[in-house]
Protein backbone atom coordinates (compact mmCIF):
# COMPACT_ATOMS: atom_id res chain seq x y z
CA UNK A 1 0.00 0.00 0.00
CA UNK A 2 1.48 3.37 -1.24
CA UNK A 3 0.43 6.02 0.63
CA UNK A 4 0.93 9.25 -1.24
CA UNK A 5 0.00 12.30 1.35
CA UNK A 6 -0.39 12.54 4.41
CA UNK A 7 -1.01 15.36 6.30
CA UNK A 8 -2.41 16.61 9.46
CA UNK A 9 -4.83 19.59 9.92
CA UNK A 10 -5.52 20.76 13.17
CA UNK A 11 -8.88 21.67 14.07
CA UNK A 12 -7.63 25.35 15.05
CA UNK A 13 -5.93 25.61 11.42
CA UNK A 14 -9.13 24.39 9.73
CA UNK A 15 -11.32 27.23 11.86
CA UNK A 16 -8.84 29.41 11.17
CA UNK A 17 -9.02 28.54 7.28
CA UNK A 18 -12.66 29.20 7.47
CA UNK A 19 -12.82 32.41 8.63
CA UNK A 20 -9.98 33.23 6.38
CA UNK A 21 -12.23 31.82 3.49
CA UNK A 22 -15.57 33.63 5.08
CA UNK A 23 -14.23 36.89 5.56
CA UNK A 24 -13.24 36.94 1.69
CA UNK A 25 -16.43 35.33 0.59
CA UNK A 26 -17.79 38.61 2.49
CA UNK A 27 -15.41 40.79 0.42
CA UNK A 28 -16.53 39.00 -2.66
CA UNK A 29 -19.83 38.61 -2.45
CA UNK A 30 -20.36 42.78 -0.99
CA UNK A 31 -19.11 43.44 -5.02
CA UNK A 32 -20.36 40.58 -7.06
CA UNK A 33 -23.75 40.64 -5.61
CA UNK A 34 -26.05 38.66 -8.36
CA UNK A 35 -26.71 35.08 -8.62
CA UNK A 36 -27.85 32.85 -10.82
CA UNK A 37 -30.16 29.85 -10.46
CA UNK A 38 -29.61 26.49 -11.94
CA UNK A 39 -31.76 27.15 -14.98
CA UNK A 40 -30.00 30.55 -15.90
CA UNK A 41 -26.41 28.93 -15.69
CA UNK A 42 -27.34 25.83 -17.54
CA UNK A 43 -28.75 28.08 -20.30
CA UNK A 44 -26.80 31.24 -20.36
CA UNK A 45 -25.12 32.17 -23.90
CA UNK A 46 -21.63 32.09 -22.38
CA UNK A 47 -18.80 33.73 -23.52
CA UNK A 48 -15.85 30.81 -23.58
CA UNK A 49 -12.43 30.44 -25.17
CA UNK A 50 -14.02 29.26 -28.56
CA UNK A 51 -15.87 32.61 -28.57
CA UNK A 52 -13.24 34.72 -27.32
CA UNK A 53 -11.90 35.81 -31.00
CA UNK A 54 -15.46 36.33 -32.11
CA UNK A 55 -15.70 38.74 -28.83
CA UNK A 56 -12.62 40.50 -29.68
CA UNK A 57 -13.19 41.34 -33.55
CA UNK A 58 -16.71 42.54 -32.64
CA UNK A 59 -14.96 44.57 -29.76
CA UNK A 60 -12.45 46.23 -32.00
CA UNK A 61 -15.29 46.92 -34.71
CA UNK A 62 -17.42 48.34 -32.27
CA UNK A 63 -14.50 51.21 -31.21
CA UNK A 64 -13.54 51.72 -34.73
CA UNK A 65 -16.63 52.04 -36.62
CA UNK A 66 -18.76 53.85 -34.56
CA UNK A 67 -21.34 54.38 -37.72
CA UNK A 68 -21.72 50.34 -37.66
CA UNK A 69 -23.07 50.31 -34.17
CA UNK A 70 -27.06 50.35 -33.52
CA UNK A 71 -27.93 53.67 -32.18
CA UNK A 72 -29.32 52.09 -28.51
CA UNK A 73 -25.96 50.49 -28.17
CA UNK A 74 -24.21 51.39 -24.57
CA UNK A 75 -20.70 51.32 -25.72
CA UNK A 76 -19.85 52.44 -22.29
CA UNK A 77 -21.72 49.39 -20.68
CA UNK A 78 -20.00 46.85 -23.08
CA UNK A 79 -16.59 48.20 -21.86
CA UNK A 80 -17.71 47.96 -18.31
CA UNK A 81 -18.14 44.37 -19.33
CA UNK A 82 -15.62 43.77 -20.58
CA UNK A 83 -13.40 44.91 -17.73
CA UNK A 84 -15.26 42.73 -15.25
CA UNK A 85 -14.50 40.43 -17.59
CA UNK A 86 -10.84 40.80 -17.20
CA UNK A 87 -10.74 41.58 -13.84
CA UNK A 88 -13.09 37.78 -12.94
CA UNK A 89 -10.45 35.83 -14.86
CA UNK A 90 -7.85 37.37 -12.90
CA UNK A 91 -9.76 36.69 -9.93
CA UNK A 92 -10.55 33.23 -10.81
CA UNK A 93 -6.94 32.40 -11.58
CA UNK A 94 -5.38 33.82 -8.22
CA UNK A 95 -8.34 32.30 -6.45
CA UNK A 96 -7.43 28.54 -8.33
CA UNK A 97 -3.91 28.94 -6.96
CA UNK A 98 -5.25 28.88 -3.33
CA UNK A 99 -7.84 25.77 -4.25
CA UNK A 100 -5.48 23.45 -6.35
CA UNK A 101 -3.13 22.15 -3.84
CA UNK A 102 -6.40 21.42 -1.50
CA UNK A 103 -7.92 19.57 -4.24
CA UNK A 104 -4.71 17.31 -5.39
CA UNK A 105 -4.16 16.71 -1.69
CA UNK A 106 -8.22 15.28 -1.28
CA UNK A 107 -7.29 13.72 -4.64
CA UNK A 108 -4.02 12.14 -3.37
CA UNK A 109 -5.93 11.44 0.30
CA UNK A 110 -9.07 9.99 -1.84
CA UNK A 111 -6.61 7.65 -4.17
CA UNK A 112 -5.46 6.51 -0.76
CA UNK A 113 -7.81 5.77 1.18
CA UNK A 114 -9.48 3.93 -2.32
CA UNK A 115 -6.64 1.66 -2.30
CA UNK A 116 -6.61 0.66 0.91
CA UNK A 117 -10.43 -0.09 1.00
CA UNK A 118 -9.58 -2.05 -2.11
CA UNK A 119 -6.84 -3.78 -0.56
CA UNK A 120 -9.08 -4.66 2.32
CA UNK A 121 -11.45 -5.96 0.28
CA UNK A 122 -9.10 -8.20 -1.35
CA UNK A 123 -7.45 -9.31 2.31
CA UNK A 124 -11.32 -10.36 2.74
CA UNK A 125 -11.51 -12.73 -0.02
CA UNK A 126 -8.34 -14.77 1.85
CA UNK A 127 -10.32 -14.30 4.70
CA UNK A 128 -13.63 -15.99 3.03
CA UNK A 129 -11.49 -18.60 1.81
CA UNK A 130 -9.59 -19.67 4.97
CA UNK A 131 -13.26 -19.54 6.81
CA UNK A 132 -12.37 -16.77 9.61
CA UNK A 133 -16.18 -15.83 11.20
CA UNK A 134 -17.79 -12.97 10.22
CA UNK A 135 -15.55 -12.46 6.95
CA UNK A 136 -18.00 -13.28 4.37
CA UNK A 137 -20.73 -11.41 5.58
CA UNK A 138 -18.38 -8.41 5.41
CA UNK A 139 -16.78 -9.20 2.34
CA UNK A 140 -20.76 -9.39 0.87
CA UNK A 141 -22.06 -6.01 2.17
CA UNK A 142 -18.62 -4.23 0.83
CA UNK A 143 -18.73 -6.28 -2.30
CA UNK A 144 -22.25 -4.79 -2.78
CA UNK A 145 -21.30 -1.21 -2.48
CA UNK A 146 -17.95 -1.59 -4.98
CA UNK A 147 -17.73 1.23 -6.77
CA UNK A 148 -18.23 0.10 -10.73
CA UNK A 149 -15.99 0.49 -13.38
CA UNK A 150 -12.24 0.28 -13.53
CA UNK A 151 -9.47 2.75 -12.68
CA UNK A 152 -7.63 4.22 -15.27
CA UNK A 153 -4.30 3.30 -15.80
CA UNK A 154 -0.98 5.97 -15.96
CA UNK A 155 2.04 5.66 -17.75
CA UNK A 156 5.02 6.95 -17.03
Amino acid sequence: MKNRVSIDITPAQEAEIIADIQALRTKITSIFTLTLDEDDRKNLFRLADRRLAFDQKADDYLHQRAELRPPSFDLVEYDKDGALIRSSDRILAAIETITTPITDARALAGNDRLDDDTAFLHFLDFAVRTGTPGAEDVHADLSASYPAGRRRKTHA
